[in-house]
C-alpha cells in the first residue's frame, strides 16, 4: 500500500505527451513580454505568425483564412508547443484587428494572458510580409531541392556551418514498442540558428545526406542561398558511418571543405538537442544543468545507480518498509528510504525529504507525499526522461542493462515533477550503495557506514 501512494516517475513522461496544449498553458507561471498574433496571407493560403520581439516563436500556414478554431489551437500551441524554445506564456498578446481580439480573448483569459489591439505601421508590415514570405517559402518545402546546377549558382561566402546526426530519445509511435528516427541538423556556426533538418526511420546514406545540405545551401531556412566554405561535422555522427564520410562530402559539395569538429562542437549540438527534448519535457531541466553538478559527479551517479540495480535489493526485503536514513551533514540529516518493487511492481527507490513523511504515510495519510521526495524507477530506454537519456548516450555513462534505464527526478507539491537539487544527487550517491549492505545486515540493528566524508546510519523505521 506504501507503493500505492508513491509518485510515478513514468506516468510524467508519458502524460506529458498527451497532454492537451490548453491543459499545459493552465499549468505554465504567468508569462512577460509581450507577443505579436499575425494572420496574413501569403502565396501558399494564410500564415499565422507569433513573434516575441523580432524572435518567431509559432508559425503555421493554412488553405483558406483561419477561422475561430484554428485561431485559438494556434495561440495555445505557440505557447504549449512552440516551433522554438522551451513551453511558456506571454503576459500578453498583441493582434492587430479587433475581430481577432474578440476570437481568442476568452480563451487567452482563461490561462491568464492579456490581447490587446495594436495597428502596425506601413514600415512594419511590409517587414512582416517580407518575413512571412521568406518562412511559408520553407514551410511546404517536402524535400530539399538538391540541384546541382542549382547549387552550384550559390555564392560561396566566408562562413562555417555545422552538420550532425543523431538518433534522439524523440518517440514514434510504431506497433507495440516506440521506436526513434534519425535527425539530421545543420547549423550556423556564427549564429546558432537551425538552417536544415530532416528527420527520417532510416540512417540516411551518404547521398541522401550530401543531398540534404546542397538543398539547405540552395533554400536555407535562415538568410539567402549560400554556400559555406567550411562544414563541421560533428565527431559522433560520423561513428554512424561506416567509410569516410568528412572526404566522400567534401566531393559532394564542390567549393566546400567538409572537416571533423572536436569536443567543443560535440557539446554545442548536446545543448541544441537538449533543448529540444526539454520542450516537449516533463521537467524543466536536465540534472547535468545542475549548479553545483559536473560529468564527473554524474558519471559517478549513473555507476552507482547501475550497481544498485544489479544488487537487486527489492528481491532483499519483503513488503514495503522504510528505511531510516541518517547523516548530520546533510540539511535534513533524517530522511526515509523505500525499496519499490517487491510485487512485480516498477523496480526502483522512493527516498522522502523527512522521517515525519514516512511516518504519516504509515498511519495511511498519503498526501505526505507532496512533502517531497526523490523517485527512482528503473524502466526501458523509451520510459526514461528524455534529455537525461540523450545526455547519458551522449556521455556514455554506466547502465545496468536494456530494462535499467533510470527515471529519476524530484517530487514537489501536489505530486507534481521538480528538478533534483545538486545535494539530491550527492545524497543519491552516498545512501544508494549502502541500501543493499543494509538489508543483508541482522534484522534489528543499526547498519553503520563511516568515511572521511561521511557517517551513515540505517536502521528499520517503525
Amino acid at each position: 500500500w506504501i507503493r500505492n501512494s508513491l509518485p510515478d516517475p513514468k506516468r510524467f513522461v508519458n502524460d506529458f505527451e498527451l497532454t492537451d496544449p490548453f491543459e499545459v498553458a493552465l499549468e505554465l507561471p504567468r508569462g512577460v513580454g509581450t507577443w505579436q498574433l499575425l494572420i496574413e496571407r501569403c502565396e501558399s493560403g494564410w500564415a499565422m505568425l507569433m513573434l516575441d520581439d523580432s524572435d518567431v516563436v509559432s508559425f503555421e500556414v493554412v488553405s483558406e483564412r483561419p477561422k475561430s478554431r484554428e485561431l485559438n489551437a494556434f495561440v495555445m500551441d505557440a505557447i504549449a508547443q512552440p516551433a522554438f524554445g522551451s513551453p511558456r506564456k506571454p503576459e500578453s498578446i498583441a493582434v492587430t484587428t479587433k475581430a481577432t481580439q474578440n476570437v481568442i480573448a476568452k480563451s487567452c483569459a482563461t490561462v491568464e494572458v492579456e490581447v490587446s489591439q495594436r495597428k502596425m505601421s506601413r514600415d512594419e508590415r511590409a517587414s512582416i510580409k517580407s518575413l512571412i514570405a521568406e518562412v511559408s517559402k520553407h514551410a511546404f518545402r517536402s524535400e530539399p531541392n538538391d540541384s546541382i546546377e542549382d547549387f552550384l549558382a550559390t555564392p560561396i561566402v566566408e562562413a562555417i556551418w555545422v552538420l550532425g546526426v543523431f538518433r534522439p530519445p524523440i518517440w514514434i509511435e510504431s506497433g507495440a514498442t516506440p521506436t526513434r528516427h534519425f535527425l539530421t541538423l545543420i547549423l550556423c556556426a556564427e549564429q546558432g540558428t537551425i538552417l536544415g533538418h530532416q528527420m527520417v526511420p532510416e540512417l540516411p546514406s551518404r547521398e541522401e545526406l550530401a543531398s540534404l545540405v546542397r538543398g539547405t545551401m540552395v533554400a536555407p531556412a535562415v538568410g539567402a542561398p549560400r554556400r559555406p566554405e567550411t562544414v563541421l561535422l560533428d565527431p559522433k555522427s560520423s561513428v554512424l558511418f561506416d567509410d569516410d564520410l568528412t572526404s566522400k562530402l567534401t566531393s559532394d559539395l564542390p567549393g566546400v571543405t567538409v572537416v571533423p569538429g572536436d569536443d567543443s562542437l560535440k557539446s554545442a549540438f548536446d545543448v541544441v538537442v537538449a533543448d529540444m527534448l526539454l520542450a516537449g519535457s516533463p521537467v524543466e531541466q536536465s540534472f547535468r544543468d545542475l549548479e553545483g553538478v559536473d560529468d564527473a559527479l554524474l558519471e559517478e551517479l549513473y555507476r552507482v545507480v547501475a550497481n544498485f540495480y544489479r544488487s537487486k535489493p527489492w528481491k532483499m526485503v519483503i513488503g514495503d518498509r522504510f528505511i531510516r536514513v541518517v547523516n548530520h551533514a546533510w540539511k535534513t540529516p533524517e530522511r526515509a528510504a523505500c525499496v519499490m518493487g517487491q510485487l512485480g511492481q516498477s523496480l526502483g527507490l522512493c527516498l522522502l525529504d523527512d522521517i515525519e513523511s514516512a511516518q504519516r504515510l504509515l498511519k495511511g495519510d498519503n498526501r505526505a507525499m507532496a512533502d517531497g521526495s526523490v523517485s527512482l524507477e528503473f524502466g526501458e530506454a523509451f520510459e526514461a526522461i528524455p534529455v537525461d537519456l540523450w545526455y547519458q548516450e551522449r556521455m556514455n555513462w554506466e547502465l545496468a542493462g536494456p530494462e535499467a534505464y533510470p527515471c529519476l527526478f524530484r517530487i514537489g507539491s501536489a505530486l507534481k515533477p521538480a528538478p533534483l537539487t545538486a545535494e539530491d544527487v550527492h545524497v543519491l550517491i552516498q545512501v544508494l550503495p549502502q541500501i543493499p549492505r543494509f538489508l543483508d545486515h541482522p534484522v534489528g540493528e543499526t547498519f553503520e557506514m563511516c568515511n572521511e566524508d561521511q557517517r551513515l546510519e540505517l536502521s528499520w523505521l517503525h
